[in-house]
């Protein structure tokens, strides 16, 4: 049974190369991660929102950035401590992130800062640390056709 957990969760992964999603939260269920405000937010979107969609980019092989289809020069990053989007550069480890499989959902590690996590355990999209039964920080990715 494990195996075949491990190959679904390995080949769920391997789905996000060159893929196209948005970032669903698990706990409330209505928000997604999005810029359509300029900012990094959660928020409910309205269907069409290119501003919630997420290119995913493997780097190191087995991480991810995540850049934004909408503005495509904005990636995810904490480079600055909190969590934003911008420009990067390439070595950036605050804009790398590994993907915690956790039953049928991901939490969304930064790799520079790897005690930190994106959550809205506080209401809003922040970085932090976490607690293993949050699902605040547990996050469902829809491929977008």
């Amino acid at each position: 049974m494990k195996t075949v957990l491990l190959f679904v969760g390995l080949l769920s992964l391997a789905t996000f190369a060159n893929a196209q999603d948005r970032i669903r939260n698990v706990w409330k269920t209505d928000q997604y991660i999005n810029i359509e405000s300029g900012q990094l937010q959660s928020s409910t979107i309205r269907p069409g929102w290119s501003s919630a969609k997420w290119a995913l980019e493997r780097v190191d092989n087995k991480y991810y950035r995540f850049k934004n289809v909408w503005k495509p020069a904005q990636y995810i990053h904490i480079e600055r401590g909190f969590a934003q989007v911008g420009t990067i550069q390439p070595g950036w480890s605050s804009a790398k992130w590994k993907l915690e499989p956790v039953g049928l959902h991901y939490r969304i590690r930064n790799v520079w800062k790897p005690t930190k996590y994106l959550h809205i355990e506080n209401g809003k999209l922040e970085i932090g640390a976490i607690q293993p039964g949050w699902s605040s920080a547990k996050w469902v990715f829809e491929s977008i056709k």
